[in-house]
């Protein structure tokens, strides 16, 4: 690394967990997740013996997983082999201002169409705080969707430059 950077990687960490799922001789994958596919509670097993013969292989780490959540799973892990040397590097030289990004993907959840607010807080070029979650309430439209992630984002800004 160049002078006044710091960087931080997960390696062993990601490999551990690439490790759990089996997938150190995989071909690796460019996307953590191919375009288009949306996975709902639908997809899920909904008997209870598919649940039990989830239960009982490697599928318990998560809660129950059906065949296209388990399979988008496993390419997220394929995709970590790619990717398992990256890491964040702050840049001294870059400055040292809080920029704050928010972004709101409207009626993203197919389950209950509400949206999801997404926000990261960046600093030497490189995140320091990053969030993500569903909105409370359904907007009516992206302008409502994008207002709602703004006011998450503000909060969240105002509480990292209070510290």
């Amino acid at each position: 690394m160049e002078l006044r950077t710091l960087g931080n990687s997960q390696r062993a960490y990601t490999e551990s967990i690439i490790e759990k799922f089996g997938q150190e001789n995989a071909k690796p994958c460019l996307t953590p997740l191919e375009p288009g596919v949306n996975l709902t509670k639908a997809d899920e097993p909904q008997t209870e013996e598919d649940k039990t013969k989830r239960m009982s292989k490697p599928y318990r780490l998560l809660p129950f997983p059906g065949a296209k959540q388990w399979d988008a799973g496993i390419k997220v892990v394929r995709y970590l082999l790619k990717t398992k040397d990256m890491g964040i590097v702050y840049d001294g030289l870059l400055g040292t201002e809080l920029e704050s990004y928010y972004d709101a993907d409207w009626t993203g959840n197919r389950d209950d169409r509400r949206s999801v607010s997404g926000m990261i807080l960046m600093l030497c070029g490189a995140p320091v705080v990053w969030h993500s979650t569903f909105q409370k309430t359904v907007a009516l439209s992206s302008t409502e969707a994008e207002y709602m992630a703004l006011s998450d984002c503000q909060g969240v800004r105002l509480d990292a430059t209070s510290t």
